[in-house]
């Protein structure tokens, strides 16, 4: 990485791409009084209500439906008990904490994966498991609440660096939180993938710094600034892969146990009105996320398929973590119990 400046280079864009470029800044510059007003809200509920949120449990435990002796035998009978089984975690953001379920029940079942690839929130959740450290993640995203989410707010000045949030904070906690600082120290392979900004290419990343690699892959374009790697500027990998099945084989799988927690492309409320900047942002990725995932057919061409009911959650629903995980553990538990 290079030194930090003020003023980073700005990729040497087309004329497409730098009037894009240019909306989207137009767009964090109208949003950054809307997050200003949303961070001063979330200030005063917190002062006004401590009690309250620092009695919520730290880590609500997940309720386990199925006995692990079962989950294990109906894994056994689905040969997923092989030694070469790996994990492709899709994306989904807030939708993608349903991974924790999964491999909440996973581990129930005495399933070890020998690899994980992971796009977006699932590149986020997928280091942490290949770090050994999947319960301590869920245990913190079951603690998060809008006054802690709000924090990772770093907004980004001035707006011309693509994107409303410099994403510092972020990449800082994910140093801190995993505890590891490349690829190589991690238990099991694992592998995050990205998108050049400026050529569309699939970028996927298996060596070097750590953090860096999941920061950049789960970008959301216009909100998190995209990440400056050697010659590259990368983003979301959900806009090239959003379930890399490909790269779990890659990494050695001879199975690939995929997990979709794409959204569903409606609108909860059509009387809704004109919708605002930050909705059409999330609906665009939406709609690129689950076209992309349709034409690739990832899904399709992984040995199992898991498809936690998360459509229903916005990508932003940081703050129903719980009802999320737990839908990724019940889907799962069904999968594993079905047919044996």
């Amino acid at each position: 990485m290079s030194a930090k400046r003020n003023h980073p280079p700005r990729p040497g864009l087309s004329r497409v791409g730098r009037s894009l470029d240019g909306v989207l800044s137009r767009l964090a510059q109208s949003a950054a009084p809307v997050l200003e007003e949303a961070a001063a809200l979330a200030r005063k509920y917190h002062a006004a209500s401590p009690a309250a949120t620092d009695s919520a449990p730290a880590a609500e435990v997940v309720r386990e439906h199925i006995a692990p002796a079962r989950l294990a035998r109906a894994a056994k009978a689905k040969g997923l008990h092989a030694r070469r089984v790996g994990l492709a975690l899709g994306s989904g953001g807030a939708r993608g904490f349903a991974h924790l379920g999964v491999l909440r029940a996973l581990s129930a079942a005495g399933i070890r994966p020998c690899c994980i690839a992971g796009t977006s929130m699932g590149a986020v959740v997928g280091a942490f498991a290949a770090a050994g450290k999947a319960e301590e993640l869920a245990a913190y995203v079951l603690s998060l609440d809008w006054p802690r989410i709000v924090r990772y707010g770093d907004v980004a000045w001035p707006l011309r660096q693509g994107g409303l949030f410099k994403g510092n904070v972020f990449r800082k906690e994910l140093a801190k939180r995993l505890g590891v600082a490349t690829f190589g120290e991690l238990a099991v392979p694992f592998a995050a993938v990205a998108t050049d900004v400026e050529s569309g290419a699939r970028v996927v990343m298996r060596e070097g710094d750590l953090a860096l690699a999941v920061r950049a892959s789960a970008s959301i374009p216009g909100l998190f600034a995209p990440v400056r790697d050697r010659d590259r500027w990368l983003i979301d990998g959900a806009f090239t892969d959003p379930i890399p099945v490909g790269e779990a084989r890659a990494l050695g799988a001879a199975k690939v146990l995929a997990v979709d927690a794409s959204p569903e492309v409606s609108r909860a409320d059509p009387n809704a009105g004109r919708p605002g900047v930050r909705e059409i942002l999330l609906q665009a990725m939406s709609i690129a996320e689950a076209g992309l995932a349709r034409v690739r057919g990832e899904g399709e061409r992984a040995d199992w398929l898991v498809r936690p009911p998360v459509g229903r959650f916005a990508t932003l629903a940081f703050d129903r973590a719980a009802e999320i995980v737990e839908a990724g553990y019940r889907a799962t538990a069904a999968f594993l119990v079905s047919d044996t």
